[in-house]
C-alpha cells in the first residue's frame, strides 16, 4: 500500500480529514491510530465498538503478535517508538515523542535506525499487512501527526507521501477558550514550530510527496480538496456523488468526539473570529500573516479567512 502520512498540530481538523479519506474504497486508516494519555478504552470507534473491541482492530493487534510482536496490544502501542515501562500518562516526556528531537533522529544512520528500533519496524510492517489481508487497500493514511514518527519511517519507506494540513492559528486559540485555558504566546509558538518542522520535509520527500492543504478548503470546498487529494495519489477524482457526506460505514477512526457524531461537513472555519477576543484575533492574525507560505498557500487553495484588509 502506498503509506500517506497527515502532520498537523493538535485541534487543526486531522479526525474530519482522517474520516473523508478513509471513506475511499481503496484507502484504510485508523486516524489518530494509538491510544493517548487523553483517551478512555471504552472511547467509542467510528464502527460503534470500544477502541479496544473494534474487530478491525483486533484483527490487526493478533496478526502483529502471531507475527513475532508478541507483546502488541493497541492499549500500550505508541506512534514512535517507547519503553513498555513508559507509563502513556507521561508519554509527551519520552525524548522521542517530542518533534523537539527531530534534528537528532536525522542525524542517526538509517542502519543504526534499523538496530536500536527494529521492534518498531517490524511492528508497522505487520499492522500493514494484516490490513492488506483485512480488505483491498491501496492507500494507508496515518493521521498519527508525529513528525517524528514520519522521520523515522522513510528509513524503510523511501515512498512515503505527506498531507500537511494548516489551519489558521486562531481556531486553536478558540479551542483553548472552550477549554477555560489561557496560553495565547504559547500556542502560537507552537503552531510556528510545528509547521516549520513539517515544512522541512519537503527537501527530504520532494515536492511530488508534499500536499499541503488548508483546513479552511476542506470544509469549504470539500469536492476540490478530495479530487487534489486524489491527483496527487494518482488515482484521478474522488469517487463521491456529495463529498460533503461523511461515510462511515467502513471507517475505523480514533479522534475527538466527532468521530461519534458527523455525518456531514459543515463549514464553520471562521465562527471562531465573532467568539475570541478581539486582541487574540489580531495575535493569530499577525502570526499568520507573518507567514508568506501560510498566505501563498491560502491564496492557491482560494480559502475565505473573513480577515481584515490591510
Amino acid at each position: 500500500m502506498q503509506y500517506v502520512t497527515v502532520l498537523s498540530p493538535a485541534f487543526s481538523g486531522s479526525t474530519l480529514l482522517s474520516l473523508m479519506l478513509t471513506a475511499h474504497p481503496r484507502a484504510t486508516g485508523f486516524g489518530d491510530t494509538y491510544f493517548g494519555p487523553k483517551n478512555d478504552p471504552k472511547d467509542l470507534c467510528t464502527c460503534g465498538r470500544s477502541f479496544l473491541e473494534c474487530e478491525a482492530r483486533l484483527y490487526v493487534q493478533d496478526y502483529v503478535r502471531r507475527g513475532g510482536v508478541k507483546k502488541f496490544s493497541w492499549d500500550v502501542a505508541a506512534p514512535v517508538p517507547r519503553p513498555k515501562f513508559w507509563p502513556i500518562a507521561k508519554e509527551r516526556y519520552w525524548p522521542i515523542t517530542s518533534s523537539s528531537t527531530l534534528s537528532l533522529i536525522r542525524r542517526i544512520p538509517p542502519s543504526v535506525r534499523r538496530a536500536i528500533f527494529g521492534t518498531f519496524y517490524r511492528e508497522n510492517s505487520l499492522i500493514l499487512q494484516a490490513l492488506d489481508e483485512l480488505g483491498d487497500y491501496d492507500f494507508y493514511f496515518d493521521g498519527s501527526k508525529f513528525a517524528n514518527r514520519l522521520e523515522l519511517l522513510r528509513t524503510e519507506i523511501p515512498d512515503i507521501k505527506l498531507i500537511h494540513l494548516v489551519r489558521h492559528p486562531g481556531a486553536i486559540l478558540y479551542h483553548d477558550q472552550r477549554a477555560n485555558i489561557s496560553r495565547v504566546e504559547y500556542r502560537m509558538a507552537q503552531w510556528e514550530r510545528y509547521h516549520r518542522r513539517a515544512r522541512s520535509f519537503i527537501a527530504l520527500l520532494g515536492e511530488s510527496s508534499y500536499l499541503p492543504v488548508p483546513y479552511e478548503s476542506v470544509v469549504q470546498r470539500p469536492e476540490q480538496f478530495l479530487n487534489r487529494v486524489g491527483h496527487f495519489l494518482g488515482i484521478g477524482d474522488w469517487p463521491t456523488d456529495d463529498p460533503s457526506v461523511i461515510d462511515r460505514s467502513k471507517v475505523h477512526i480514533m479522534g475527538n468526539a466527532m468521530r461519534e457524531s458527523v455525518e456531514r461537513i459543515v463549514d464553520y472555519s471562521n465562527t471562531w473570529r465573532q467568539k475570541l477576543p478581539a486582541n487574540e484575533v489580531a495575535r493569530a492574525d499577525n502570526k499568520f500573516l507573518e507567514k508568506q507560505w501560510a498566505i501563498e498557500l491560502y491564496e492557491s487553495w482560494n480559502c475565505d479567512l473573513e480577515m481584515p484588509a490591510k
